[in-house]
């Protein structure tokens, strides 16, 4: 069933978590990633809110949010030293398949933690996207095994490439998934101390410091396991390709 959401729909709510609200003696004390100001500019973010209908937030090279109304069409996404990487329409996207028949040819890789320019150069050095960060590896299959969150600086850049690939792979016959890794699973549960402070302080200003615990298990929750999301994976710590 198709839904009007981003494919990182709910990874965007954990990029833009922070500590949860507690007694000030219970917060765990910041780590030298939340404490770090570099590179703070981050975004864009679409945010699609009941009240206030979809709009972008954008935060400039001095970490300053800026929210504008979003009326549809091309998002342009730079990196977080404002440099332009690509371009991406938001799209409706459905739930994958739990299988998926055995291409000709498999990358696989992991442990992105933000690093978009490294990730960029191995899948061009591969074939699987060209100059301008657009499909060309056909009917063949890219699969990321997690650990796309935490450390680095570009996160989002991130989150939108896979999101722009999984649409252009599957119009090429092919097919590009993003699994969670640990780290994901850490932050969608509250734990941020890997977690940059520009994503901390972008989700302050957004007032969405509570969105935090997004997964962690509840009472009513079955077995105390969290809400399936894709799937789960831990993540290897090199990179694969089948032939």
């Amino acid at each position: 069933m198709k839904r009007l959401t981003l494919l990182f729909g709910a990874l965007l709510a954990a990029a833009l978590c922070t500590l949860p609200t507690a007694d000030a003696a219970a917060q765990p004390k910041p780590t030298k990633y939340n404490l770090c100001r570099k590179h703070p500019a981050d975004g864009p973010y679409i945010v699609y809110d009941a009240k206030k209908g979809a709009y972008a937030a954008t935060a400039d090279k001095r970490g300053r949010v800026r929210v504008m109304p979003y009326g549809g069409g091309p998002v342009e996404v730079r990196s977080s030293r404002g440099a332009y990487l690509f371009s991406v329409t938001p799209h409706a996207v459905e739930r994958g398949p739990r299988e998926l028949p055995q291409a000709p040819k498999l990358f696989v890789t992991s442990d992105l933690h933000g690093d978009f320019r490294s990730f960029a150069t191995l899948l061009q050095a591969h074939g699987v996207i060209d100059g301008d960060c657009r499909w060309s590896y056909g009917n063949n299959q890219l699969a990321v095994i997690g650990d796309i969150f935490d450390r680095g600086y570009d996160v989002l850049p991130l989150l939108w490439l896979m999101y722009k690939l999984e649409q252009e792979a599957a119009d090429a016959g092919g097919a590009a998934v993003l699994l969670l890794g640990n780290h994901e699973g850490m932050v969608l549960a509250g734990d941020v101390r890997y977690t940059r402070g520009k994503y901390l302080e972008t989700a302050r200003q957004l007032g969405m410091e509570n969105s935090a615990n997004c997964f962690r298990p509840t009472r009513n929750s079955a077995a105390g396991s969290r809400p399936a999301t894709r799937c789960c994976a831990s993540a290897a710590t090199s990179s694969y390709t089948r032939d």
